[in-house]
């Protein structure tokens, strides 16, 4: 695991391409620079501000060799608060299992009669801190932010022993 950041990718909007939540494209001669495969989690960083979030790199298009481009969702956008066309930088990290992760309402307060119910939404997704999650419980559109979690580390993985915490 490298902790040394390739600056300098330009973002680019995913949207055509497809990707799902928390995904990522880059620009394969990158990926070969880094010593990258489809799988690793990646942590993006904002160079302007130096918010922080992570995502799986999936296969990119040939096309994209040479360009410097790393195509990210309005998830992962929207974590970062980048823009089309802002630069961030990139490494590879490996996201610890969360011991137990705190919630908070993002938009407004939340009750949850049941909160270990977000234990089987969550399964697949990597987590940072100040991440914005959105997604339908049983009706309802909920926003949920990531207040924090342990280990103290720069991203988890929620698992079936993970405590779940929301306070508002």
């Amino acid at each position: 695991m490298s902790s040394n950041y390739r600056k300098g990718l330009i973002v680019v909007d995913s949207i055509t391409k497809k990707n799902k939540y928390g995904e990522i494209q880059l620009d394969p001669k990158v990926a070969f620079q880094l010593n990258l495969k489809i799988g690793d989690i990646i942590e993006i960083k904002n160079e302007k501000t130096g918010y922080i979030t992570v995502g799986k790199l999936i296969k990119s298009d040939p096309l994209d060799v040479g360009t410097g481009f790393i195509y990210l969702s309005w998830f992962l956008r929207r974590n970062l608060l980048v823009n089309i066309n802002d630069s961030v930088s990139i490494r590879k990290i490996i996201p610890k299992g969360a011991k137990e992760i705190e919630f908070m309402g993002f938009d407004k307060p939340i009750r949850m009669k049941n909160i270990n119910n977000l234990k089987y939404k969550l399964p697949t997704i990597i987590l940072s801190i100040g991440d914005i999650l959105s997604f339908d419980l049983k009706g309802h559109l909920i926003s949920l932010a990531v207040r924090r979690f342990s280990p103290n580390t720069t991203a988890v993985v929620v698992r079936k022993n993970t405590r779940i915490i929301c306070n508002n």
